[in-house]
C-alpha cells in the first residue's frame, strides 16, 4: 500500500507542476501617480490588472477599479505586449472598451512611455468607473500570458517610461475636476496556481503523517 501511495503522489506532483508551468497569471497593481496630475482619492492601490493563460494562444485578461471613488472614471488603458503577430479582442465582462487599438511603441501616455495596446472607454454616458472591471480573451497564434510582461519603451530621459500599463483617470480630487496617469508596478500577490500546489503539497504531507502514526 505504501509503495503505490508514493507512486500517486509522485504522479500528482509531476502533474501539478506541469499544470503550474503550463498556466502562468501576471499580477500588477497601480499604485503611483506619475504625471504630475491629481491622483484618486482613495488609498493606493486603486487598480489591479492580471493576465492568465486560458491556454496556447489564449490570454485572459482582467482590469478591476477597485481602488478608485465611484465618480472617477478611466478615459484610457494602455499596456505592452513583447510578442509578435495579430491580437484579436472579445469581451468576457464588465465594461468593455468603446475602441482598441494596436502598433508596437504608437501610443504615448503622459510623460515619455510608450505603449503598444489602447483601449478607450466612454467619456459620456456609460463610464468605466471606479469599482467596475473590465476582462476580454485575447487570442493570437502561439500566444501566452508573458508576452504581456513587458515594460513600455523609455523616450527622452524615461521621466515617465517603463511602467508595465498605464490608465488615464478622470474626476480626481475633493472637487472631481481634476484628473493624472497612474502606472502598474509587478504586483508582490503570489500567484494562484502556487497556492493550490502548495496546499495540495500540504493536504498530502499530512495525509502520509497521519497513516504512519496509525501504524
Amino acid at each position: 500500500m505504501g509503495t503505490h501511495l508514493l507512486r500517486a503522489i509522485a504522479i500528482f506532483a509531476i502533474t501539478a507542476s506541469g499544470q503550474v508551468s503550463a498556466a502562468a497569471t501576471y499580477n500588477y497593481s497601480f499604485g503611483t501617480e506619475f504625471s504630475g496630475g491629481t491622483p484618486p482619492v482613495l488609498a493606493s492601490p486603486w487598480a489591479t490588472l492580471s493576465f492568465s493563460d486560458v491556454s496556447l494562444g489564449a490570454v485572459s485578461m482582467a482590469l478591476n477599479l477597485s481602488g478608485l471613488a465611484a465618480n472617477e472614471n478611466i478615459k484610457n488603458f494602455y499596456f505592452n505586449f513583447g510578442g509578435a503577430g495579430a491580437l484579436t479582442f472579445s469581451p468576457t465582462g464588465g465594461q468593455a472598451a468603446s475602441k482598441i487599438a494596436t502598433g508596437s511603441n504608437e501610443f504615448k501616455a503622459d510623460g515619455d512611455g510608450y505603449y503598444d495596446v489602447k483601449f478607450s472607454f466612454p467619456t459620456s454616458g456609460n463610464l468605466f468607473g471606479g469599482g467596475e472591471s473590465s476582462s476580454y480573451t485575447i487570442t493570437g497564434t502561439g500566444l501566452t500570458a508573458a508576452a504581456f510582461d513587458a515594460q513600455s519603451l523609455c523616450g527622452q530621459g524615461c521621466g515617465n517610461g517603463g511602467w508595465y500599463s498605464a490608465l488615464h483617470v478622470q474626476n480626481t480630487g475633493p472637487d472631481k475636476k481634476g484628473s493624472g496617469w497612474i502606472g502598474a508596478t509587478v504586483s508582490p500577490i503570489p500567484e494562484p496556481e502556487n497556492y493550490v500546489l502548495m496546499l495540495a503539497g500540504l493536504g498530502l504531507v499530512g495525509f502520509i503523517a497521519r497513516r504512519r502514526m496509525m501504524r
